[in-house]
């Protein structure tokens, strides 16, 4: 179980600075978390909303995504909110420990706000997706329902503000394009 809550974490980190074709394997890698350390309906509603929302997620920001990732002039906001996710999670390391289960599904939401610092909007959403991934682990490893609401409120209106707001910044895609 720390194996796959450390894989988790990985593809969190990893995830910083991707445009959002991680998401899947976010989720999926969640909804096994949540599996293994959940039980009862509120950890099969956190399991569902795991996996439907990260590919939800996904069929909605990849139209947005460029054909090809051009890392150029993101790695060094990437390193930073990289860096800065790690120091965040080693200090709630340092912090009072709640079990490991609850320090890594917290780690993963700070993980996922440390990403959405990045001045890309596409990013930004990708981040705070798995930054909802996470929200919707605790909710599992607790057992909260309350938890879970607000999580899946949070992943909605993450959607509504995407749906609304992506494609008047799609003109950001179309002139990177022009560029090369």
């Amino acid at each position: 179980m720390t194996v796959l809550f450390g894989f988790l974490l990985l593809v969190s980190c990893l995830a910083i600075g991707r445009d959002g074709r991680v998401l899947p394997l976010h989720g999926f890698c969640t909804a096994l978390c949540i599996a293994f350390c959940g039980q009862g309906p509120v950890a099969v509603a956190a399991l569902v909303a795991a996996l439907g929302g990260s590919l939800s997620a996904w069929m909605g920001l990849r139209r947005f995504a460029p054909e090809r990732m051009d890392g150029t002039g993101v790695l060094s906001p990437v390193v930073m909110a990289a860096a800065g996710g790690m120091v965040l999670v080693f200090l709630l390391a340092l912090s009072a420990v709640p079990g490991l289960p609850v320090l890594f599904a917290a780690a993963v939401v700070l993980v996922g706000l440390c990403g959405a610092v990045l001045s890309v909007p596409l990013l930004q959403f990708a981040a705070m997706f798995c930054g909802v991934d996470g929200l919707f682990l605790l909710a599992g490893c607790v057992q909260s329902g309350l938890l879970l609401a607000a999580a899946v409120i949070v992943w909605g209106s993450l959607a509504v503000l995407g749906v609304w707001l992506l494609p008047r910044l799609a003109w950001l895609r179309t002139e990177t394009r022009d560029d090369v």
